[in-house]
C-alpha cells in the first residue's frame, strides 16, 4: 500500500499534503493505480448502499483497462485523516451528451457497467461528497461533470445537491427503470405481480415440456473458468443479440472488459454463474453477482432453438430460487424496464445520466439543452416509434 501512496503522492505533483481531519483532493492516477488502492477501496464500500459490485474497485479496473483508452484515470478523493472516505472515478473526455462539445469528467463508465456512483463509506456519504464536490470546485481543469446512469438518491445527487448550494448548474437526463424483486423467505415469488401469476404457473408445463427433451439440471458455481465464459459467449452470439451486434463476442474489447470485470467478481466471491442445461448442454445461461444479500442480472442468454420451452424464463426462476435459497432479499434484474422481466415485478429503480456545469454562460447553455430541449427531442421520438420502457 505504501507504494500506492507514493504513486498517487508523486501523482499530485510530489507535494507534501496538509492533511486536515477531513479533506478531499483530486488526482489524475495511471490506471494501473487503481488495482494497488482496491484493498483499501474494498473496505470503504463493503457495507452500506454502496456495498455493491459495480461501485468496487475490481470492475471500475476492468473498464479503465479496456474502454479507458490508456488515458489516466481522475480521482476525486475524501479522506478522514488517512481514512478513505469516498471515491469519484472519473475520465477526461472532450465532449459531453452526445458529442456537444465541452472539457468534461465523465464517470469511469459506460454501456456494460450497469450503473454508476460516487463511492462512500457506510453513513458517511454526505461527509465524503461535501469533500469531493470541496475540491473539484477548486479544478478549474472541467467545464461539466458527466456521470452516466446514476440510481435515484445515490452519492452522486448529494454531490449536484453541494454543486447548486455553490451556484453551479445541475441537470439529469432519465435514463434506466430497472426492475427489482424484494424475496420473502419461505416464498421467493410472493411479491411478484399478481397479474402475472397465470404465465408465472405456466412455466410448469414448459419444463415438463423441456424434460421431453433430455435431462434437465441446474449448475451453479462461483468459479470463473474459460470455458464457462466462452460458452456463454457462444449461446449469447447465436442469437438475437448476436445477430444485432449487441453480443459480448462480438466486439473484442468488451470480451476482455467481461473477462477481466468476472474474474474480479470471482477473486472477490461475488460471481455466480448459472446455467440450464439438457442432457449435458447449456440451453439458458445467467453470468450473475451476488453481494451482501443482493443478486444482480448483468447478462442474460438463451438457445432460442428451444423458444417454445422458455428457457429464459424458466432459467430466471430457478435463479430467483437459488438466490432465495442462498439467503438473497433483493433480486436486481439490472437494465432497462422490458416485458420479460415484468413477469417478476412491477417495482422499477430510476437511473439518470446527471450533470454539473460551470455556472458561467456556456454552462447555462448547455444546462439548457439537457433540461429544456433535450427532453423535448425525446417526446417526439418516443411520440413516432414508442418508448421501448413503456411495456
Amino acid at each position: 500500500m505504501s507504494a500506492v501512496r507514493e504513486e498517487l503522492r508523486v501523482a499530485m505533483g510530489g507535494v507534501p499534503q496538509i492533511v486536515q481531519e477531513e479533506h478531499g483532493e483530486v488526482i489524475e492516477v495511471p490506471a494501473a493505480a487503481l488495482d494497488g488502492l482496491a484493498e483499501e477501496w474494498s473496505r470503504c464500500v463493503s457495507r452500506g448502499e454502496c456495498a455493491e459490485p459495480f461501485l468496487q474497485p475490481y470492475w471500475f479496473s476492468a473498464f479503465a483497462h479496456t474502454f479507458g483508452e490508456s488515458a489516466p484515470v481522475v480521482l476525486g478523493i475524501a479522506r478522514r485523516g488517512s481514512e478513505l472516505l469516498g471515491v469519484l472515478p472519473l475520465r477526461r473526455r472532450s465532449s459531453f451528451f452526445c458529442g456537444v462539445p465541452a472539457k468534461t469528467l465523465q464517470s469511469l463508465s459506460g454501456a456494460h457497467s450497469c450503473r454508476y456512483d460516487l463511492c462512500s463509506a457506510d453513513g458517511e456519504k454526505e461527509v465524503a461528497t461535501h469533500e469531493i464536490w470541496r475540491a473539484l470546485r477548486a479544478d478549474s481543469s472541467w467545464d461539466v461533470i458527466e456521470a452516466l446512469n446514476v440510481p435515484e438518491h445515490g452519492g452522486f445527487e448529494s454531490l449536484m445537491r453541494w454543486a447548486a448550494k455553490d451556484g453551479f448548474f445541475v441537470a439529469r437526463w432519465r435514463t434506466l427503470l430497472t426492475p427489482y424483486l424484494s424475496i420473502s423467505p419461505g416464498d421467493p415469488f410472493r411479491n411478484c405481480p399478481p397479474q402475472q401469476a397465470g404465465n408465472r404457473n405456466r412455466l410448469k408445463s414448459y419444463f415438463k415440456k423441456l424434460e421431453k427433451r433430455g435431462v434437465v439440471q441446474i449448475a451453479s458455481t462461483a468459479e470463473y473458468t474459460d470455458g464457462a465464459f466462452e460458452a456463454f459467449v457462444a449461446l449469447e452470439a447465436a442469437g438475437w443479440k448476436g445477430r444485432d451486434g449487441g453480443a459480448i463476442g462480438c466486439k473484442p474489447v468488451v470480451s476482455e472488459f467481461y473477462q477481466r470485470a468476472l474474474k474480479g467478481a470471482a477473486r472477490a466471491g461475488h460471481l455466480r454463474v448459472q446455467s440450464l442445461l439438457v442432457d449435458g448442454k447449456p440451453v439458458a445461461m445467467e453470468l450473475g453477482l451476488l453481494m451482501n444479500r443482493r443478486y444482480y442480472s448483468p447478462k442474460f442468454a438463451y438457445d432460442e432453438s428451444f423458444s417454445k420451452c422458455s428457457p429464459g424464463n424458466l432459467m430466471n426462476r430457478e435463479s430467483i430460487q437459488l438466490a432465495a435459497d442462498s439467503g438473497v432479499e433483493l433480486y436486481d434484474f439490472l437494465g432497462p424496464r422490458a416485458r420479460h422481466k415484468l413477469l417478476w415485478t412491477d417495482k422499477v429503480r430510476p437511473h439518470s445520466n446527471c450533470y454539473i456545469f460551470r455556472p458561467n454562460i456556456a454552462g447555462r447553455l448547455r444546462c439548457h439543452l439537457i433540461a429544456r430541449i433535450a427532453p423535448q427531442l425525446r417526446r417526439a421520438r418516443h411520440y413516432l416509434y414508442g418508448d421501448p420502457q413503456a411495456v
